[in-house]
């Protein structure tokens, strides 16, 4: 079985020494930010990343919509709260059948 590495992604930079109340997920999504935190996963070997899930954070599908555009192999990993989630996006998978 082969081993795949799976990473994470934010939505703006921000780091711990901002305080301990700021979050990579929480606010709003830095779009430059994000396509390159997802190509620097992937250029550095990572198969996966994990978009991560906050009610005060934006869309994940946006996230990694986003990522996506700037990635060609990277694969993504939605978290979401089930039975919680009420984006417009929560109704795709329906039309898609």
């Amino acid at each position: 079985m082969p081993i795949e590495f799976i990473g994470m992604i934010g939505t703006r930079q921000i780091s711990e020494l901002d305080g301990s109340t700021v979050s990579i997920i929480g606010g709003s999504i830095d779009a430059a930010y994000v396509c390159k935190f997802a190509k620097a996963h992937e250029d550095g070997g990572f198969d996966q990343v994990l978009v991560g899930y906050g009610s005060t954070g934006p869309d994940g599908l946006t996230v990694a919509s986003f990522a996506a555009a700037a990635t060609e192999r990277l694969k993504f990993l939605i978290a979401h709260r089930p039975c919680w989630y009420t984006g417009a996006s929560s109704r795709v998978p329906y039309r898609l059948l």
